[in-house]
């Protein structure tokens, strides 16, 4: 059972078992079940079941104690229980959904009849979050039966064609009519919507920034870039943070595979990330502060490339990469707005100093009580 401080928004399970068998089992809060590889089917017997949820009886070790919750995530099948075999996991925590957004719908064409294809908007949980990114499965009741298989794992980044994402298999292939954003809603497109059984498409959205410009771009990174060829290219991550990457996943557009890379992988190594968990030693080959190194199995001239992950450590682990261990974003004023936020304008009343007493009827002193708001006929005098 793994143990966490916070909700979990997204988790990477790799077997580090023997080599070409170091298969990646991946979650986010949006899915039925945890998925390994690129396999997608919800009846699949090597898909294992995880079950994520808040440890009532935790008690913390003081009142004024950093950690006051606790929830848990355990994972249950052959695949990732192995006894005596070790397991490397990564996870994201984003309890406030600043960087982070889950939907989960149904994509359902029913027997194939027209009226049932086309694109569909759905809401968010949150109104004003506008993703840039996202990763998803299409979730089927069947595994590899009738065409059930043919959109596994996916990623969109900005990098990608308007509505297109990629798909992260064996061989990766673009879905042109995928997915598109808008401010608290995605849109689905027929690329989605493939098959008469039922489908859960489970989304985890994606942003670099909240408003806040402390966090801005300093918790998650993507993007694209175009092969040149060369054994060892530094590609940019984006903002400046002088963070190491803790995860990072890349995809050829089209007609390659993916390969992923974290802290337990050693020397040049990154693992293949569609199926089967080959190693190797010429694709994600180390890292740097706000960069990561790709090799020529992930640089071929000319090709395009898509990417996702977020940072870890300050200091440097196996090839440069990030270290094993947990990595808070120190939020600095602590006061997320976002995109567009105006803040309030704060207005102070002037001060009205008292005027001198008024002389009434009869050589009496008026004055106003609390009440006295109101027609004149309403004053009262006090003498």
């Amino acid at each position: 059972m793994l143990r966490f401080a916070l909700p979990v928004a997204w988790i990477g399970i790799r077997d580090l078992g023997t080599s070409g068998s170091e298969r990646v089992t991946r979650w986010w809060p949006s899915l039925i079940l945890p998925h390994e590889d690129s396999n997608n089917g919800m009846l699949w017997d090597r898909n294992p079941t995880l079950h994520h949820t808040q440890n009532y009886a935790y008690v913390p070790a003081s009142p004024s104690a950093d950690q006051q919750l606790e929830f848990t995530v355990r994972i249950d099948g052959t695949g990732m229980t192995v006894i005596g075999r070790s397991y490397e996991y990564v996870a994201l925590l984003d309890p406030a959904r600043r960087f982070t957004c889950a939907y989960a719908g149904i994509a359902r064409l029913e027997g194939g009849t027209p009226p049932d294809k086309g694109t569909r908007t759905f809401p968010l949980d949150e109104a004003t979050f506008v993703p840039e990114a996202a990763i998803g499965y299409v979730e089927y009741d069947l595994q590899g039966q009738g065409g059930s298989y043919s959109v596994p794992l996916f990623l969109k980044t900005p990098g990608h064609a308007s509505a297109a994402a990629t798909t992260i298999e064996s061989t990766s292939k673009v879905l042109a009519d995928a997915l598109t954003f808008g401010s608290g809603a995605v849109t689905l497109g027929n690329s989605l919507i493939t098959h008469d059984n039922h489908e859960n498409v489970g989304l985890l959205c994606l942003r670099r920034n909240d408003g806040n410009a402390d966090s801005a771009g300093s918790v998650l990174f993507f993007g694209t870039y175009t092969g040149d060829g060369t054994a060892s290219r530094a590609v940019p991550l984006g903002a400046a943070t002088g963070r190491r990457p803790m995860y990072a996943e890349v995809v050829r557009d089209s007609g390659g595979a993916a390969y992923h890379r974290d802290p337990a992988h050693t020397g040049t190594n990154s693992t293949f990330a569609g199926g089967g968990g080959v190693p190797s030693a010429t694709a994600i080959i180390g890292g740097a502060p706000d960069s990561m190194t790709v090799g020529v199995t992930v640089n071929v001239t000319g090709a395009t490339y898509h990417f996702w992950g977020f940072y870890g450590s300050t200091a440097a682990g196996n090839g440069g990469w990030s270290t094993n261990g947990p990595f808070v974003l120190d939020a600095g004023n602590n006061n997320p707005q976002p995109p567009g936020y105006i803040p309030p304008t704060i207005v102070v009343p002037p001060v009205i100093p008292p005027g001198p007493p008024t002389t009434g009827p009869r050589g009496c002193v008026a004055t106003l009580s609390v009440d006295d708001v109101g027609p004149p006929s309403r004053r009262r005098r006090t003498r």
